[in-house]
């Protein structure tokens, strides 16, 4: 699975905002922590929303390559994107929904450049 096609899947997760959450991969509707593969997994944080998007035959290496994106779309003007951790950004109490849609916007249009430019 192509990393544009991983963030398209979780901007159409996030199309809800009560499919996002903060402090876990992934809960189920009584707000258990449950793995984000899980059928029961009703609402995601970011990683957790990444790992579902690419779901359980997509691989770590799919996974890897969204959360690549991400981090760079996430890293302020001369931050390396390797030290930015999705998890601590999305966990912070003044996060909102809004700004995790146009980090993953962001993220996905910087898939695509990249995607085209290797085709």
């Amino acid at each position: 699975m192509s990393a544009s096609d991983t963030l398209k899947g979780v901007l159409a997760l996030f199309k809800r905002a009560d499919r996002w959450a903060k402090g876990f991969y992934a809960f189920n509707k009584r707000g258990d922590r449950i793995s984000a593969s899980h059928p029961d997994a009703s609402c995601f944080c970011l990683r957790g929303a990444v790992q579902r998007a690419v779901g359980p035959s997509g691989g770590w290496a799919s996974i890897d390559l969204a959360e690549r994106f991400i981090c760079q779309a996430l890293a302020k003007p001369g931050e390396r994107p390797e030290a930015v951790s999705i998890a601590n950004w999305n966990d912070k109490p003044e996060r909102t929904i809004k700004e995790v849609r146009a980090a993953v916007r962001k993220a996905h249009r910087l898939a695509l450049d990249s995607e085209r430019a290797a085709a």
